[in-house]
């Protein structure tokens, strides 16, 4: 397509026949003819209205060369357009021809084209919006898994805390001599961590939730059991002096294990936030195809839908103004109206009474 184009801009210019020379010479004379014509009539019709300039002419003269000068105007504009229209006939309509058939908005090929253009786009704009909320719930999982585990291990801290902190308590409460620490770490081995809660997935499989789980890094438990167990044995260590000044003693054990636990709680919280962060900048966004979408006022040629034109566009008005585009606010006519209120309803979302909308893709 491209060399036919190139090879027809090389062309040299077709040659002129005598007769169509002829032609042409005759139609500049003929202008010329007419413009002398034209001229002359000017000159008479404008002498009409000379002729009644005085201050002492009845209107009844005035009004007949009112109408005398309107007889010359038309007649004077019959003549030009019976030139002019044999140069649209002969000239302007023949050389019109090849751009209505080429012109976007009339030409079957572009238009089939453009359409299977706008569902080529919609079927890929379908596939990477998919892709990437598959992506996103990707990136969500990971987050969640994150924070469920930073949860989990808090509370499992939390829960242990609580139980030797609270055996210590009673103990010093109770007065008892040996509180026995071999047998509460016994105990606290058996506490499981809790339960990480469901993650609801709506484009994720099974067995890809099951992967990336098993690929998420997991919490080392007995880590922390032993981290904890080293705290045990430093706070049974001083059981015998506190044991002299048990309530005293109670007391500090019951502010530091409310510290500690708000702490870990707040820790846990930032933890939480940068697990999230990090998983939403990790995510991998494919580009969607370009479409167009804009809402249009359904036409019906009915005088309640012209009706309903105008109320919705006086009653938004105020809101309409940077749409409006015309030079003289006289003119503007019921499908300017419409086209206006479209272009509202297409940023703002609104709707208008009386007034049925649809949405154009391109």
């Amino acid at each position: 397509m491209t060399n036919e184009v190139l090879e027809l801009r090389q062309t040299a210019p077709l040659p002129v026949t005598q007769e169509q020379a002829n032609a042409w010479v005759g139609l500049a004379q003929e202008k010329n003819r007419l413009m002398f014509e034209l001229g002359r009539m000017e000159l008479s019709a404008q002498n009409i209205l000379l002729r009644v300039q005085g201050e002492d002419v009845p209107y009844s003269k005035i009004d007949i060369a009112l109408a005398e000068y309107r007889k010359a105007f038309t007649s004077l504009q019959e003549i030009r357009k019976a030139f002019t229209g044999q140069i649209d006939a002969g000239i302007i309509q023949p050389l019109m021809v090849f751009e209505k058939r080429v012109d976007p908005r009339g030409n079957e090929h572009y238009n089939a084209l453009s359409s299977r253009s706008l569902q080529l786009r919609k079927a890929e704009a379908d596939k990477a919006a998919l892709a990437n909320a598959k992506n996103q719930e990707i990136s969500s999982f990971k987050a969640h898994i994150a924070n469920e585990f930073s949860r989990v291990v808090t509370e499992y801290r939390a829960i242990i805390r609580r139980e030797f902190t609270g055996h210590y308590q009673k103990c010093l409460k109770d007065k008892i001599a040996d509180p026995g620490v071999e047998k509460v770490k016994e105990m606290l081995v058996q506490i499981a961590p809790p339960n990480v809660s469901k993650f609801n997935a709506r484009y994720l499989s099974g067995e890809e939730l099951l992967q990336i789980y098993n690929e998420s890094p997991k919490p080392d438990y007995a880590s922390y059991y032993d981290e904890l167990m080293s705290e045990v044995d430093s706070l049974f260590a001083n059981y015998s002096s506190d044991l002299a000044n048990a309530e005293k003693a109670i007391k500090h054990q019951q502010d530091q294990a409310r510290l500690k636990e708000l702490e870990e709680a707040n820790k846990a919280k930032e933890e939480q936030a940068l697990n999230t962060l990090i998983a939403t900048s990790e995510t991998v966004v494919i580009e969607e195809p370009k479409i167009k979408r804009t809402v249009q006022v359904t036409v019906v040629e009915s005088e309640a839908w012209a009706k309903n034109v105008m109320a919705s566009f006086i009653t938004n008005l105020p809101k309409l103004t940077k749409y409006i585009r015309v030079k003289s606010w006289s003119k503007l006519n019921i499908g300017q109206m419409a086209t206006y209120l479209g272009q509202y309803a297409t940023d703002e979302g609104v709707s208008f009474p009386g007034l049925s909308l649809k949405e154009v893709e391109k």
